[in-house]
């Protein structure tokens, strides 16, 4: 069975932004419409992304016991072997190459689910994704652009990204890993 860090209420929204990208087949556009008003979270694509989620457990793929399991309790149970797989992204491999000396592990995209008409999608972009707030002062803009010029030179990029052994970057020049 899968194993999720259910605890983590912030996790939860990996697992709904995939399956809503399915449900939905416009996620930006709905997600954009519900941030407007103009349309509801209560809408039917909304509503069959949560489903969706709820499928994994019926199938009996996704472990009840996420609820009650954090990171930690998630990472220890795949490496004894006691859960079959994770949902994570390349925050992971860190821990994987360190913790699993058992078995070889391997990544794969999160599935296209049956029946609907959205292809499979990340819920947001890459690791460590970078904005500027809709709310920004003006006056401020200009400082804000800098400081996302300069954290994204490569040479910085690494100093933060790098930890993280990422099996893709979206700044040319960040080292990648190539073994996960």
């Amino acid at each position: 069975r899968l194993l999720h860090q259910g605890s983590n209420t912030v996790m939860w929204p990996m697992w709904f932004f995939e399956t809503f990208s399915q449900a939905s087949g416009d996620p930006i556009g709905k997600t954009q419409k519900n941030l407007e008003g103009t349309a509801k979270f209560t809408d039917a694509p909304d509503v069959e992304g949560f489903k969706l989620i709820k499928q994994w457990v019926d199938d009996g793929i996704l472990s009840k016991d996420s609820l009650s399991v954090d990171q930690d309790g998630m990472r220890a149970a795949f490496a004894a072997g006691k859960s079959a797989m994770y949902y994570g992204g390349t925050w992971e491999i860190p821990s994987l190459q360190t913790s699993v000396k058992d078995f070889k592990w391997g990544v794969f995209a999160f599935p296209k689910m049956d029946g609907t008409p959205g292809a499979p999608g990340h819920g947001g972009g890459a690791d460590n994704g970078i904005c500027v707030a809709w709310s920004i002062p003006p006056e401020k803009l200009d400082a804000a652009i800098k400081f996302i010029e300069y954290l994204t030179r490569p040479d910085v990029a690494t100093l933060y990204l790098a930890p993280e052994q990422p099996i893709a970057a979206s700044i040319k020049g960040v080292p990648q890993v190539d073994d996960a």
